[in-house]
């Protein structure tokens, strides 16, 4: 991996100040060691935490509303399962994400009033405004029809045998992978979905020129740190590295069968 820095130097015969922006690999400023071996590639280590996920999603969501209001709230709510781990075993865990967004503003068809006659006393399915739809929403949601996959014996098996997935847990992720609206004692309206923390890290990685992440993502840890924050870590391989993969993992964000 590479990066771009500035630096800032005067000439020594007049005095003038110029910049310089050289591009340093990463593998070229790594310790000199005894056998004079050299990195292949460099590994970059985050943590990130669901509090950091929290202030990057509001920040989009005002973004994506500013035109429509100025006044959305945001809130995340980590729900986290885990493995039995018994002494020796390596520690496995899953997490998935509710978020809430209020506003009556934020649904399609609040000028005409037809979100209205959506919401049910349980909570119905409904359409947020175009922006936020194709940049918040489909950005960051599970796939139902994934879903549906894992929830076969052979894979729930798998499931909850790896991360400690069990089928009350996907029922849940299945029933807010669409927008749902829901209005609240105070009559307030919040629209709450279950999205990804995995595309949310891999949008928080993605480099602020190419817009792409540089590299292969792997969350290697995710632990629970309280009931409401969860603490993610996670390696940013660099394109030429092969990255190992776990199958169960595999299964999870894609849905696939062995």
């Amino acid at each position: 991996m590479t990066k771009k820095i500035q630096l800032s130097t005067s000439c020594p015969q007049c005095g003038h100040r110029f910049f310089l922006y050289p591009t340093i690999d990463a593998t070229k400023i790594a310790p000199t060691v005894k056998s004079g071996l050299v990195p292949d590639y460099a590994i970059l280590k985050y943590t990130i935490t669901t509090d950091m996920m929290t202030a990057y999603l509001t920040e989009q969501v005002r973004m994506l509303c500013k035109d429509v209001c100025d006044d959305v709230h945001v809130q995340v709510a980590p729900f986290y399962c885990e493995k039995k781990q018994y002494k020796g075993d390596r520690h496995c865990s899953y997490a998935s994400l509710k978020i809430a967004l209020n506003g009556d503003r934020i649904l399609k068809g609040f000028e005409t009033g037809g979100w209205y006659s959506k919401i049910g006393e349980s909570g119905e399915s409904v359409e947020l405004i175009d922006g936020l739809l194709r940049h918040f929403y489909r950005k960051y949601r599970y796939d139902k029809n994934n879903i549906s996959k894992w929830m076969n014996y052979k894979t729930l098996d798998q499931l909850e045998a790896a991360f400690g997935i069990t089928e009350e847990y996907l029922y849940d992720l299945k029933k807010f992978a669409d927008p749902v609206a829901v209005k609240t004692n105070d009559n307030k309206t919040w629209v709450i979905f279950a999205a990804d923390p995995a595309l949310v890290i891999q949008d928080m990685l993605k480099d602020t020129e190419t817009r792409e992440l540089t590299g292969s993502m792997q969350i290697v840890d995710i632990r629970q740190i309280n009931k409401d924050l969860l603490e993610y870590t996670v390696n940013l391989f660099p394109k030429k590295a092969e990255v190992y993969e776990d199958p169960n993992v595999r299964t999870i964000l894609t849905g696939a069968k062995d």
